[in-house]
């Protein structure tokens, strides 16, 4: 499952809860991939807005009644071939 960030931004969209509603109830680990487009001059930027995202998501998890131990928030930066304003969310149940 995809949740599409803005450009330049960790904030959630507006579809992000009805995204990250099924995900509520897996009785599993749950897998944030966040990506974010690289900036030239600052290579670390693309890392800390990966992370941002990742614990946005992250967060929105947990609210809704995931256990935090089970959510896995990667920040993988920009990847090539990867949408770079995106997040990838996998499960795996117990």
């Amino acid at each position: 499952m995809l949740i599409k960030f803005a450009p330049d931004s960790a904030a959630l969209p507006p579809d992000a809860a009805a995204l990250i509603k099924p995900f509520c109830a897996v009785n599993g680990d749950i897998t944030v991939d966040a990506h974010a487009p690289a900036t030239p001059g600052d290579p670390s930027a693309a890392m800390r807005l990966s992370l941002a995202r990742a614990l946005a998501v992250h967060d929105a998890l947990q609210a809704c009644g995931v256990p935090a131990q089970n959510i896995l928030p990667r920040a993988l930066g920009a990847v090539p071939g990867q949408n770079e304003d995106e997040a990838v969310l996998g499960s795996s149940t117990k």
